[in-house]
């Protein structure tokens, strides 16, 4: 069962990579599909391959910066990639 995460800040429950991925991982695994991130210029790109037929399906999204309350240079790129990470899985899978 998927837990929420919460933010107390601004009061709202999510869901984090963690709680979606090693499930989508086991499930992809067993219908033969595989999930690639990445991050070309000022766009993240989820591409979705069936591994048997080589066929994709692309989900994409303009980057942004974080803006995070004491945090280093390289923890806001981290936020960056593990946001546009999570938002691609989440839109690509109707969740």
């Amino acid at each position: 069962m998927l837990v929420f995460a919460k933010n107390v800040n601004l009061n709202f429950n999510y869901y984090e990579l963690g709680d979606i991925l090693p499930t989508v991982n086991q499930v992809f695994k067993e219908i033969g599909l595989l999930g690639q991130f990445c991050i070309k210029g000022e766009e993240a790109i989820l591409n979705i391959y069936d591994v048997e037929s080589g066929e994709v399906v692309e989900f994409s999204s303009p980057t942004a910066e974080a803006k995070l309350i004491k945090a280093t240079p390289v923890q806001e790129l981290g936020a960056v990639h593990t946001y546009l990470k999570r938002y691609l899985y989440l839109n690509a899978l109707e969740l």
